[in-house]
């Protein structure tokens, strides 16, 4: 399983100075292999 780190979103000045908050989201994804992995994204919430 390969987990890909998204991390430098949560520096980003512009979603600070926007007063969202930040949600961490699991998606399960099938790579060409089709091999599963997980993979985090971030999305924005008011």
């Amino acid at each position: 399983m390969q987990l890909l780190n998204h991390s430098s979103t949560t520096s980003s000045p512009t979603i600070k100075k926007a007063g969202a908050k930040l949600h961490m989201v699991w998606v399960k994804k099938i790579d060409a292999s089709q091999r599963e992995y997980l993979t985090a994204v971030w999305t924005t919430q008011d």
